[in-house]
């Protein structure tokens, strides 16, 4: 058994954070008696300080700490409602645990503190090491060479700020995956079942235009004359491409897993959704006939989201934000080129996820613009709501792509015969029977 200083139980400490919780180190500025710990996937505690230093110690570097805690929400990103306060552990027996308003100091070795006893129940580990007299502690020096090795060996992997320059190591497209929450999972999975629905029925159907159309896609002669308003929901799930589903669930992921560190899975879900239904309501009153598919929209709607909490946290002018944000810009405009849906669409995503980012923002000093968006939204969506019945005009008729869809939809009208009749009575509003080869 080690020897069980104050400084063994630290560097113990240390060593489970990381080889155990997946902890990774922040270097900050050389101090020996403690480090800066991250976790991004830990929504609980994210960012934490880990020292030995005594009650006189943690007053005196405090203002220092509240400095790089500052610096640290700022640089990596960290919703500030998730991680608001300073978390110090310190493994010195003489600490006594207390919890400020901005700081929350635990004397692990404090087991009867209600904060500390949370804390091991999210730390099981470090629990038997400090409750346990029977825990055999790592010796000192075996466990400094191993962090150090650690520190070696992956400094690549590790976020290092100094004064001058302050570098984040960005996440990769794994990483990113593996940490978003089961909504975005959930969302990109149920697109790539879409896409492979899609696939499906072309092999079946061997029309490549009335596979969308029938899989849910955007058409505006099916919304108006059959009513089909679900439309503006699942067409966006779906993509037209192979490139075309990568390219937006590459931004999708990166973006909604910037998102969900703001805002609640709930308003997430209001968010992204509601900027789908509403850009495609907006190409409904605004733009011709034609089939159209994606979650651009949405992915606008995000991103002005993401405008909306910077700005509420005046976080536009962190040169890292600002730059995040123009590179954003640059990939949102060239997939609004790419993608099968207008820019209106993108358009009133984007002015849908800002209002809506700003209302569900909890800055109390946007308390009157939060009342005011409010307003603003309700009669965006009322106005949108009002246009739909009065969009009659289906311009230009597309009588090539009717035709072959009434074709194809009669191949598998066994699996609803009154879905196609339905169909097919709608399109006799606008052609005859000879016109659609009926």
């Amino acid at each position: 058994m080690g020897n069980k200083s104050e400084k063994s139980y630290l560097l113990n400490t240390m060593s489970l954070l990381i080889e155990e919780y997946q902890y990774r180190m922040i270097t900050v500025h050389k101090d020996l008696k403690g480090v800066w710990l991250y976790n991004e996937g830990n929504t609980t505690f994210p960012l934490i300080y880990v020292c030995d230093y005594d009650t006189f110690q943690i007053k005196k570097a405090f203002p220092l700490l509240k400095l790089t805690h500052k610096l640290l929400t700022e640089t990596l990103r960290i919703n500030i409602r998730m991680n608001r306060s300073i978390y110090i552990l310190t493994t010195n027996k003489n600490v006594v645990s207390v919890e400020k308003e901005d700081y929350l100091i635990l004397n692990l070795f404090d087991d009867k503190n209600r904060k500390v006893l949370n804390f091991y129940h999210n730390f099981p580990k470090i629990d038997i090491l400090f409750t346990n007299p029977a825990a055999n502690l790592i010796e000192e020096k075996i466990v400094e060479e191993k962090i150090k090795m650690y520190y070696e060996t992956n400094k690549q992997k590790m976020f290092s700020i100094g004064p001058v320059q302050r570098k984040v190591t960005k996440e990769s497209l794994k990483e990113v995956i593996k940490h978003s929450s089961w909504l975005i999972k959930g969302i990109a999975i149920a697109t790539v079942v879409a896409f492979f629905v899609v696939l499906a029925f072309q092999n079946y159907l061997q029309d490549f235009v009335s596979s969308f159309i029938i899989s849910g896609a955007f058409y505006k002669i099916n919304i108006i004359s059959a009513g089909e308003y679900w439309r503006l929901f699942t067409a966006g799930f779906l993509h037209s491409d192979i490139f075309s589903l990568f390219l937006n669930l590459f931004v999708f992921f990166f973006m909604a897993r910037e998102c969900e560190k703001n805002y609640s899975k709930g308003e997430f879900s209001i968010l992204f959704f509601l900027s789908i239904i509403l850009g495609n309501i907006a190409m409904l009153v605004g733009s011709k006939n034609y089939v159209a598919m994606g979650m651009t929209a949405g992915i606008f709607g995000i991103f002005g989201a993401l405008l909306a909490v910077y700005m509420s946290q005046k976080k536009l002018k962190n040169i890292y934000v600002y730059g995040n944000l123009v590179k954003s810009s640059i990939v949102l405009v060239l997939l609004s080129l790419m993608s099968n849906i207008s820019f209106l669409a993108c358009l009133t995503g984007l002015v849908s996820g800002i209002l809506l980012g700003i209302i569900f923002t909890k800055n109390k000093e946007w308390k009157r613009l939060r009342q005011h968006t409010f307003i603003s939204f309700f009669i965006l969506v009322l106005a949108l709501t009002f246009f739909i019945p009065q969009v009659t005009v289906v311009d230009p008729l597309q009588k090539e792509i009717d035709s072959k869809y009434l074709h194809s939809l009669s191949e598998v009208k066994a699996l609803n015969p009154k879905y196609y009749n339905k169909i097919k009575d709608a399109y006799l509003e606008y052609y005859t029977k000879e016109e659609l080869g009926l």
